[in-house]
């Protein structure tokens, strides 16, 4: 699905996470947009260069994700629910440095 990714584990709220890690402007891009399904403790990290507001979509998105904004520090600054195909965008008033995608149907972490 993703071989071209790479994969760090991270622990969210005493649950690990296998994350592919979108580090490019093309992998950002595509996100997880057209996956239909991924293992109950798989996501995506998506690392920006330097801290952006970048908008996210759902507009192709099977899931329903939580999104997780971090800054540099990896604190998180806020979380935004969002189900498949929303169609409003997700826009964080606030610049960030990385965001995390984990299902949120099978979690209640927030």
């Amino acid at each position: 699905m993703f071989k071209d990714y790479k994969k760090i584990n991270v622990k969210i709220n005493n649950k690990l996470y296998s994350l592919w890690v979108s580090d490019s402007h093309e992998k950002r891009k595509l996100g997880l947009s057209n996956i239909k399904k991924i293992k109950d403790n798989e996501g995506m990290i998506f690392v920006f260069d330097k801290p952006c507001n970048n908008p996210f979509t759902m507009k192709n998105t099977y899931l329903h994700l939580t999104m997780l904004f971090l800054d540099e520090n990896f604190k998180v600054l806020n979380y935004y629910k969002c189900k498949p195909f929303q169609k409003e965008l997700i826009k964080p008033d606030f610049n960030y440095s990385y965001v995390i995608e984990i299902q949120w149907k099978i979690q209640s972490l927030f």
